[in-house]
């Protein structure tokens, strides 16, 4: 398999722009296509945003750790299995339609200012914790994709 990008996004106006370079022309070193990329990081993001009717409790000993060496590494390890099967990617749009959805998806993110779901291994994550998260979470599948123009 060909070497994966390393990308390390600190705000979602790099993962746009990002995205917008591999619209222009790109090649996947994975399995996914660049559209099951972008639908499982749109799905991610709403996810975190749909669903909580109340704050989460305070995270366990075991979530502090776990996030505390996320946000030192900000690395996922590859080949993870997928917590839900509600982040399975769809495959059943254009590269375009997911570009598009993933920006819709970005800017409901930014203006959201309801209660956030836990996250499945680190417990409960203030709003600026998600955003970084997610930023995390897109540099580590879009690293699968590569511009060619």
């Amino acid at each position: 398999m060909d070497q994966r990008r390393s990308l390390d996004f600190t705000d979602f106006d790099a993962i746009q722009a990002d995205v917008e370079k591999l619209l222009n022309g790109h090649r996947t070193v994975g399995t996914w296509t660049l559209p099951e990329i972008l639908s499982h990081l749109s799905k991610a993001m709403r996810l975190t945003m749909r669903g909580a009717k109340e704050t989460p409790p305070p995270p366990t000993p075991e979530q502090d750790e776990q996030r505390k060496a996320f946000f030192e590494t900000r690395q996922i390890s590859a080949g993870r299995v997928l917590p839900t099967a509600l982040l399975e990617p769809s495959s059943d749009h254009s590269a375009e339609e997911a570009v598009q959805t993933l920006k819709d998806v970005l800017e409901r993110f930014r203006k959201y200012d309801g209660l956030f779901n836990a996250h499945p291994v680190m417990g409960p994550l203030t709003h600026d914790e998600w955003i970084q998260f997610h930023c995390v979470h897109c540099a580590h599948h879009l690293s699968f994709a590569h511009p060619t123009t």
